[in-house]
């Protein structure tokens, strides 16, 4: 059975070596253009496979550019892209966090896309409001990467034999893991050791108002130390105390977490779309399903309100842009992957595509990822931007760790709000 995925549009690795060769043009003379692509992730091609096919389809259509991927994992990113600006050696066309648009702009590091996206109709391929968050003062400085759709995996058959539903609110879903810990299954596979991996708790945020009151707590007009964020912490808490995690969950990182989901050893994993070719390949995929964070009564946003959009923009740097011939590549590659075939091949490697699309998947070769469609366009969800992003990366840094330490016991609410108000206020 094949099933139409909708139009997906969404508001959301890094370098090997973004200081050496980064900054290598070309003549626009020469016929031949060379992109420098940096990505968040070290290995572009398993990890970031989307990209890489639309990439590897683009060349064999336009054998005169080549484009090279360097990458690296994503706490080495900030760094040393930092660094390239230093020395003038950015990619040509880079992953970057939302939160750095201002900076790299106003600095001049990255050009101005709005009038040449709009030129050429890319601009047309997003639905309104999905592009704003790449805006600085009007203008736009960044192309969506990815979607980015948290949600929690769950083997059906452990829920099956525990007599277990799909939770649909917050309640239930602590009743669940009490019932699966009570039975000494692990309920939900998660890791401290990758201490970015909290989507789905920022979707608890997200219902406390986050969107609601961060610029003003940003500028210094309210405190992160507020009550709504409190509560967002306790509920943290509240899983911790329901036997949520696994005794081993401070000595494991997320991609340990996979494998013990994968290996049946949990029933749940906390994670997103982007973990869906992973399930996929496995021997359990017929018998994985997915379900977005429980709705949570007393929050203060809507309780259909949820993380999904894009994670990441990618922008161009000043320097490519100011080579025509290496300009001119790099659009036509923009071109190519927002279009629909460029959204068909993202979507063939299991990913939501961030652009238009009407194309199909096939929901026998591909269940989890069927699946994962099918919640992303569940009617009455309200999506938002990862509020990871959002902020500074010291400051998000600080964040998941604070929201790390409440859920293994080493702060309280109120002492993890207040660390994240000092790193902003530092």
């Amino acid at each position: 059975m094949k099933r139409r995925l909708l139009s997906l549009v969404m508001a959301t690795g890094l370098l090997v070596s973004l200081i050496t060769g980064c900054g290598k043009t070309e003549s626009s003379s020469e016929k031949k253009v060379t992109i420098i692509f940096g990505d968040q992730v070290a290995n572009v091609e398993e990890s970031s496979k989307y990209l890489w096919d639309v990439a590897q389809e683009f060349m064999k259509k336009n054998p005169d550019i080549t484009i090279e991927f360097q990458g690296s994992d994503h706490e080495d990113y900030i760094s040393k892209l930092k660094m390239a600006t230093q020395s003038d050696s950015l990619p040509d066309v880079f992953w970057i966090e939302p939160s750095m648009l201002s900076e790299f702009s106003e600095n001049g590091y990255i050009y101005d896309l709005t009038e040449d996206t709009k030129a050429r109709g890319i601009m047309d391929r997003f639905q309104d409001g999905m592009l704003d968050v790449n805006m600085v003062d009007g203008k736009l400085y960044g192309l969506p990467s990815e979607v980015m759709l948290p949600c929690y995996y769950y083997n059906k058959e452990i829920f099956k034999k525990y007599n277990l539903e799909v939770p649909k609110t917050w309640d239930e879903f602590l009743e669940v893991c009490k019932v699966l810990s009570a039975e000494g299954v692990t309920p939900i596979a998660k890791g401290a050791l990758s201490n970015w991996s909290v989507w789905n708790w920022q979707n608890i945020f997200v219902r406390y108002g986050f969107f609601n009151d961060i610029d003003d707590i940003l500028n210094g007009e309210k405190s992160f130390n507020n009550d709504n964020f409190i509560h967002a912490y306790e509920k943290i808490k509240e899983l911790s105390d329901a036997g949520a995690y696994a005794e081993n969950v401070k000595t494991i990182d997320y991609y340990q977490a996979i494998e013990v989901f994968l290996a049946g050893n949990a029933a749940m994993l906390d994670s997103g779309n982007f973990a869906c070719r992973d399930i996929e390949n496995s021997e359990i995929a017929n018998k994985v399903g997915c379900f977005s964070y429980p709705l949570i009564e007393n929050g203060v946003t809507d309780e259909m309100t949820r993380i999904g959009t894009f994670n990441g923009p990618y922008a161009v740097s000043s320097k490519a842009a100011s080579d025509e011939a290496k300009k001119e590549a790099i659009f036509k590659f923009f071109e190519f992957y927002y279009s629909e075939e460029g959204a068909q091949i993202v979507a063939n490697t299991n990913m939501l595509p961030t652009s238009k699309f009407s194309g199909t998947v096939d929901a026998e070769k591909n269940p989890v990822f069927a699946q994962i469609v099918d919640l992303y366009n569940e009617e009455g969800w309200s999506n938002q931007f990862q509020p990871y992003g959002y902020m500074a990366t010291n400051v998000a840094d600080t964040w998941a760790d604070s929201m790390w330490g409440v859920a293994l016991g080493n702060y309280t609410p109120e002492e993890a709000a207040e660390k994240v108000e000092q790193e902003i206020r530092y």
